[in-house]
């Protein structure tokens, strides 16, 4: 799949960047999590494209948001030239679900509709059928090795954490294989600092948990910028150390700032939205570009940011969540 001509994305680009001037701010979030109650911040909404909700009226605040994943996923993928350009967007999902089928089927049960989302390329019923009769036809390839592996290696060591393992590795690997097809560094380097962030996940937990490098090793994920060795050899070192270490990819204000406050009250939270952050500084550099498939992953992604902030936003106003609070736990937006 070669690079594809940014003219052919003229109208996508145009169409879609009607889309970015409705982004919320940090602010306007702020403004939304200090409503008095679910209607006032539904009216909110109205201001950033947002239409009526009865879920959200009602209070079913993740209904209304997968009912507005579901308006992205329409925007994006009926706009841009080729839909599977796109498609590695959605393939995160796809091996999720495809873990929650495979961990039901070793419990001899179906898997929980809760547990299940129907924001990835293949539809949850279809891929239900796929996994159950071992039909990889409509697969990303592979989705469709990992889940051959995974089945099997359940079946000769009965592990469920093996599911976990293989299918998360597999599924940043087709992502990678995906973006280096697009030839697009900026989708590249998207991917390997996703890859990054589940790396930096795991070490500063299994760190916490008191577990030997060796554990960390065993389920690092291929592919991000910060190799293997690197994380090994400063496993035991402070975290103000780590964060030197870590800036030339992006990542010391998550360990010097996020780290000391792990280390004092046992918190991950900090660390983990300062670590998300370091994805949205490479993802805003998208802004400055004017056409092609840069602009259109910016705004996706900054869709998705904006939801799950929508969420935290919304939750903590309707249980009462003091607002300091609440902006501890936002992300950076993208604007």
């Amino acid at each position: 799949m070669a690079k594809r001509n940014a003219t052919e994305y003229i109208f996508a680009d145009s169409y879609i960047g009607n889309f970015t001037r409705y982004l919320m701010t940090r602010k306007d979030l702020m403004r939304v999590a200090a409503s008095r109650d679910l209607d006032a911040a539904e009216a909110m909404l109205k201001e950033y494209g947002y239409e009526e909700s009865k879920d959200l009226k009602a209070g079913n605040i993740d209904l209304f948001l997968s009912k507005e994943e579901a308006k992205l996923h329409e925007i994006v993928f009926t706009t841009v030239p080729d839909p599977s350009e796109l498609a590695f967007n959605l393939y995160p999902t796809d091996f999720h679900n495809a873990k929650v089928c495979l961990k039901a089927e070793a419990l001899g049960q179906p898997p929980s509709p809760a547990m299940l989302s129907d924001a990835g390329s293949i539809p949850v019923d279809q891929l239900e059928v796929m996994i159950r009769e071992r039909s990889g036809s409509g697969m990303p390839e592979g989705l469709k090795k990992a889940v051959a592996e995974a089945a099997d290696t359940f079946g000769r060591g009965h592990d469920p954490q093996s599911i976990d393992l293989i299918m998360d590795k597999a599924c940043y690997k087709q992502m990678l294989e995906d973006v280096k097809a697009l030839e697009e560094p900026f989708l590249e380097e998207l991917v390997r600092r996703q890859v990054d962030a589940v790396n930096l996940g795991l070490f500063v937990r299994f760190r916490a948990m008191g577990k030997p490098w060796s554990a960390f090793r065993d389920l690092f994920v291929e592919g991000g910028n910060i190799p293997l060795q690197l994380l090994i050899s400063c496993y035991e070192e402070a975290y103000a150390r780590v964060g030197e270490r870590m800036a030339p990819y992006g990542f010391q204000q998550a360990f010097t700032e996020g780290g000391k406050v792990l280390k004092e009250k046992g918190s991950f939270g900090l660390f983990e939205r300062l670590r998300d952050d370091a994805i949205m500084d490479h993802v805003r550099k998208a802004k400055y570009e004017s056409f092609g498939i840069v602009p259109i992953e910016g705004f996706w992604y900054a869709k998705h940011q904006e939801l799950s902030n929508l969420r935290i936003a919304l939750m903590g106003s309707q249980f009462g969540f003091d607002p300091e609070e609440i902006e501890e736990r936002i992300r950076e937006p993208y604007v």
